[in-house]
């Protein structure tokens, strides 16, 4: 601002004349350089100064009011840079590693991709889905409590609609069941004290066995089985173990298959034999190895098969011992398997002087029917139609005293041939 400007009283405070103002709602401007707040009107009267109609007086004007105000600036700005020339320099206060978080924060925020449309739509979809459960929550608690309230609401009428004498029944009543219900709880729980303290006694004093006795058919006599049990007198007759005793007498007494114990108390023991059968006859050497229908050895040595019992020729020797399970060579394997299945097939069919079966070669098995007549079977597959197919010949062709082969290796087809017999 110039100097003359500055001391005149009645300066003009713009080109724009307010003294024509008539709105209350516009303030007009104060003398700021007096020495009180006082309107411009105040002083002299102004020229007016309100824009003319003609384009060019307009142009010269603002031309005019343009240098004016350069040469003012100019001015100050000289002013300026001398009261800055003259101050001397000032230090940065700033602390240099704050402008550096602060720039490296500012870039971080201008290189920030602007974010893709997918992911704004999964935002929006997720923002969505969350005032959904919200408002489905809303809802949800919204109903328990009518629901709540209703209930307490009917409670209360049930309530007040019953009669005293009503009231005091239910009470009585519900005194009763209680009374019952902590009579039973005590009842059960003394017996199952009175059990518990029983079993206890039993298991830790118990009863000395004073007695044991064998009952059931065997092979061997009572000595033998109650010496080779491994029960004595004297041990407590609640501690003995019936899988024990079971394994311990099937092995040593092959011919027993299973022994049950029962407890006559006080001090009496009791065991129960069953006895086992023989099933197999295997060639071993010079002798036959005799199996139950369960595979377990009974002896090993030489005999003759009779009815129920099944020779089996073919097998390789090997050292057993009696009361062990039979455990095939890998040669024999498939054997004892065929056997096993030819065996099941002969019952089934009701063959029973069919008594030794010949299993030197795999694809040709022969059946010795009643020491007179071969059955030709091949392999054991289809063993089950192959016997009953022989069965009808045997039923129908087969007397007392002729003797020759059945050839049924072909399915669905017999051949009966009379004559000698060929091994």
């Amino acid at each position: 601002m110039d100097n003359e400007n500055k001391n005149n009283p009645n300066r003009p405070f713009s080109t724009f004349d307010w003294s024509n103002l008539t709105d209350e709602h516009i303030s007009r401007p104060k003398d700021v350089t007096s020495d009180m707040w006082t309107p411009i009107s105040a002083g002299k009267p102004q020229p007016d100064r309100r824009p003319s109609g003609n384009l060019v007086d307009r142009q010269k004007s603002v031309k005019s009011t343009a240098k004016e105000s350069g040469g003012a600036k100019n001015k100050n700005n000289a002013s300026r840079n001398k009261s800055k020339s003259a101050r001397p320099p000032q230090k940065n206060k700033t602390h240099p590693a704050r402008t550096a978080q602060k720039k490296s924060a500012h870039t971080a925020k201008q290189k920030k991709p602007a974010p893709q449309e997918p992911e704004r739509r999964s935002a929006a979809k997720e923002k969505r889905a969350q005032l959904e459960k919200a408002r489905e929550r809303r809802a949800y608690e919204n109903e328990k409590r009518q629901y709540e309230k209703a209930s307490e609401s009917y409670n209360r009428q049930r309530y007040r609609g019953s009669s005293r004498e009503e009231l005091s029944k239910k009470r009585a009543k519900k005194k009763r069941r209680s009374k019952s219900f902590y009579a039973v709880t005590i009842t059960a729980g003394i017996l199952l004290a009175a059990v518990t303290a029983t079993l206890v006694y039993c298991f830790a004093v118990g009863s000395p066995i004073a007695v044991i006795e064998v009952s059931g058919k065997s092979a061997y006599s009572s000595g033998e089985v109650i010496s080779a049990c491994g029960v004595v007198t004297g041990e407590n007759i609640f501690t003995v173990s019936e899988k024990k005793v079971n394994a311990v007498l099937c092995r040593a007494l092959p011919y027993i298959g299973s022994v049950k114990l029962k407890r006559n108390f006080p001090d009496k023991l009791v065991l129960v034999v069953t006895p086992t059968s023989e099933k197999y006859l295997i060639a071993n050497k010079n002798s036959y190895i005799c199996l139950d229908k369960n595979g377990k050895i009974l002896s090993a040595k030489k005999q003759k098969a009779r009815d129920g019992v099944y020779r089996l020729d073919g097998f390789k020797g090997q050292s057993v011992q009696p009361g062990e399970i039979y455990t095939p060579c890998k040669e024999d394997e498939k054997r004892f398997e065929s056997a096993k299945r030819i065996v099941a097939a002969l019952e089934g069919a009701s063959i029973k002087k069919a008594n030794v079966i010949k299993l030197d070669s795999a694809d040709n098995i022969i059946v010795v029917y009643d020491s007179r007549f071969n059955i030709y079977l091949g392999s054991a597959d289809n063993a089950e139609d192959k016997l009953s197919l022989a069965a009808k010949v045997i039923k129908s062709s087969v007397t007392n005293n002729n003797t020759g082969y059945i050839d049924v290796r072909y399915d669905s087809r017999a051949y009966f041939n009379e004559g000698k017999m060929e091994y």
